[in-house]
């Protein structure tokens, strides 16, 4: 019976275990732009609603891409404290990957960011 119990348990632990991890490339971050934008106020408060941009153009060595943050809001007078939009080191370099149509960088306490593509181009040698 135990034997079972722990079979079972290894079944359920070995395909977490052999996940496919993120293939990580490299960019040069090109650019980064940051912006508030007032959409709307709230019904009951009358407080801003805020939504915020980022859009990063990033060049890896076949191709530069211009990338836009999935949007982040907040709200009230402290809007610029909740943002959780990723600085990237402009004229540096990033670590990313692709998921399907996405584009993911992690910060520094490894929460990801999603970013779409919004142009790419090749780059010519």
């Amino acid at each position: 019976m135990k034997a079972l119990i722990l079979g079972i348990c290894l079944l359920g632990i070995a395909p977490t275990a052999y996940a496919k991890q993120p293939k990580f490339q490299t960019a040069k971050v090109i650019s980064q732009n940051i912006e508030p934008h007032q959409v709307d106020r709230g019904v009951m408060t009358g407080t801003p609603l805020v939504r915020y941009s980022n859009t990063a153009v990033v060049e890896t060595a076949d191709e530069r891409m211009t990338w836009s943050e999935v949007a982040t809001y907040a709200t009230g007078t402290k809007a610029d404290e909740v943002v959780n939009a990723i600085p990237l080191p402009v004229h540096g370099t990033i670590q990313f990957y692709q998921d399907g149509i996405w584009y993911f960088v992690l910060d520094a306490a490894k929460k990801k960011h999603k970013f779409s593509l919004l142009h790419e181009e090749v780059v010519g040698k």
